[in-house]
């Protein structure tokens, strides 16, 4: 399926930004068969199995590119950080540098776990951790 709205939304970017968000979707979709990218909230989405997964998005203040994972609170990486989020941690990316493919696929991986044991029910608080 084709979104105009998620094209439109990277090629509005300024680089370095734009190419790593670029890299960082094509990096994504390569992980998992079943992930499908969205338009949700006004930003690129990927479900897994029919659940909100991750999105790419860029930070406020620095305007470095960054993914948010979705069930990132149950997952314990040093990369991931949530801040003041309830149950999303992110994962920067410095579009200056070279990406962290290792930490990031470390990342993706766990996250696919989380979301292919996931009850029916969303995730919400719960005593369940991946780590690393």
């Amino acid at each position: 399926m084709h979104f105009p709205a998620i094209d439109s939304y990277f090629q509005k970017q300024q680089e370095p930004a734009r190419s790593t968000l670029i890299w960082l979707r094509d990096h994504i979709k390569k992980q998992h068969a079943e992930l499908k990218e969205r338009w949700r909230y006004g930003m690129p989405f990927f479900d897994l199995d029919g659940k909100m997964f991750c999105y790419l998005w860029c930070a406020s203040s620095t305007g470095t590119p960054y993914i948010g994972f979705v069930d990132g609170a149950i997952i314990d990486h040093p990369a991931l950080v949530q801040g003041d989020r309830k149950r999303m941690k992110i994962f920067s990316v410095d579009p200056t540098k070279d990406a962290p493919v290792r930490s990031l696929n470390e990342v993706l991986a766990m996250a696919i776990e989380v979301r292919e044991q996931a009850p029916s029910r969303p995730l919400g608080r719960s005593s369940r951790r991946i780590a690393r």
